[in-house]
């Protein structure tokens, strides 16, 4: 049975165990950002931290981490979250059944006070650096409030700051259905704000970029007929790039993909990697036969942060080379990017190295396979000061349990 010395002793057994993980971490190093496309590190990009994000390392790194979660993997990361406080319980003291439920209370606490952080705070964000000026990074999916599923106070100025702290250069605002807000945005001086809207046809999400003209949704809601003109006309009727979303053409739309791929007639493209948590869990191998249909039929290859103001880190970058690019005016800026979304080597794309979302029960262990990444991933800096906060977590932990039994008060 653990007595009040053996369980004092834990907090410092943890941190060992921690810091040797961590340098485990920095003997084998991982570069945090992959070619969503053709795999393997990216090349003329890097990551920058603020000092904050360092300063917190072990915390921004992790909320990141839950952040890039797909939706089971985000579920598995609950249970594991919530369920430490139970597997731990056979190494502490014996409690009462009233103290372990208090322990677990907050416990809970504990957990939700993070995630709130982690998700709503205007916590310190990684930004994306290009190494070439003639590359810009772009974000051709995004959201505000006009959006029914945006959050109320990410308003436009909101989302062009949240686009600035993660390193883009330029961004399409997408809300759904309604594309009056990013003609707005895109009129206030200095924005590097694009037009743009997310149209919601017969199960399919379809982002037009850059229509010359306000398009009615309501022309294309006649089912599968609707969805196949849209995508006919964008470009020759609107002057629009039209973008297959996931996960919908994933869910909906699998069997059909090629066909409507080639209703694009090469001036469109496909999505292959989005933030969104339902999105996280398309298979790679499904990935990689998108990838092979959009070259065939010529489309461009797009990833989308797709964020609705839920977070501070962003997934993925679309990287575009633009000679003189700084130098042009928003509206020339546009047009020119729109123009040079044509054909499958039009952007690449930058993205943050994550696990993929594992079939079936093997998602369960997934956060352990993330917590490995993780840690193979950070900066020496950010590992530095990681094993810092180990330790002064350790020694509050050591301190604080058993004050009240040191000095005679009663115990629950």
């Amino acid at each position: 049975m653990k007595g009040p010395a053996s369980s004092r002793r834990l907090p410092a057994v943890a941190a060992a165990l921690g810091s040797a993980f961590v340098v485990w971490g920095q003997a084998f190093p991982l570069s945090p950002l992959v070619d969503a496309v053709e795999g393997g590190p990216f090349h003329d990009a890097a990551l920058a931290y603020p000092a904050g994000y360092i300063l917190l390392a072990p915390f921004s790194a992790f909320a990141d981490l839950l952040t890039f979660s797909s939706k089971t993997q985000a579920i598995a990361w609950l249970c594991w979250l919530l369920g430490a406080y139970w597997l731990a319980a056979p190494l502490r003291a014996p409690r009462s059944p009233l103290r372990a439920a208090l322990g677990f209370a907050g416990h809970v606490l504990v957990v939700v006070a993070f995630l709130a952080w982690a998700f709503l705070a205007p916590r310190p964000m990684a930004r994306l650096t290009l190494s070439d000026p003639e590359l810009l990074a772009l974000d051709l999916h995004s959201h505000s409030a006009c959006s029914h599923d945006g959050r109320r106070s990410f308003t436009g100025a909101a989302n062009a700051r949240w686009h600035l702290d993660a390193g883009f250069d330029a961004w399409f605002l997408t809300d759904h259905n309604k594309e009056a807000c990013s003609r707005v945005e895109a009129e206030k001086d200095g924005s590097r704000s694009l037009t743009g809207v997310e149209l919601s046809l017969h199960g399919a999400h379809v982002v037009a970029l850059s229509p010359h003209s306000v398009v009615p949704p309501e022309r294309y809601q006649n089912g599968p007929a609707g969805l196949t003109a849209f995508l006919r006309e964008a470009w020759p009727v609107w002057g629009a790039r039209p973008v297959l979303s996931l996960p919908e053409y994933w869910k909906h739309h699998w069997a059909e993909l090629d066909s409507l791929a080639e209703g694009m007639w090469g001036e469109g493209g496909l999505e292959v990697a989005n933030g969104a948590p339902k999105a996280l869990m398309f298979p790679p191998e499904l990935r990689a036969e998108a990838v092979a249909l959009a070259r065939r039929r010529g489309l461009f290859l797009a990833c989308a942060t797709d964020n609705h103001g839920w977070s501070r880190a962003a997934y993925c970058w679309n990287v575009a080379a633009l000679e003189g690019w700084g130098a042009l005016p928003r509206p020339e800026l546009e047009a020119a990017l729109t123009r040079r979304m044509h054909g499958p080597d039009a952007l690449r794309i930058a993205a943050r190295r994550r696990v993929e979302t594992s079939p079936g029960w093997r998602a369960a262990l997934d956060p352990v396979v993330g917590l490995s990444v993780l840690v193979r991933t950070l900066s020496p800096a950010a590992a530095a000061l990681t094993l810092f906060w180990l330790w002064v977590l350790c020694g509050v932990r050591r301190a604080l349990p058993w004050g009240a039994s040191r000095r005679g008060l009663p115990s629950v």
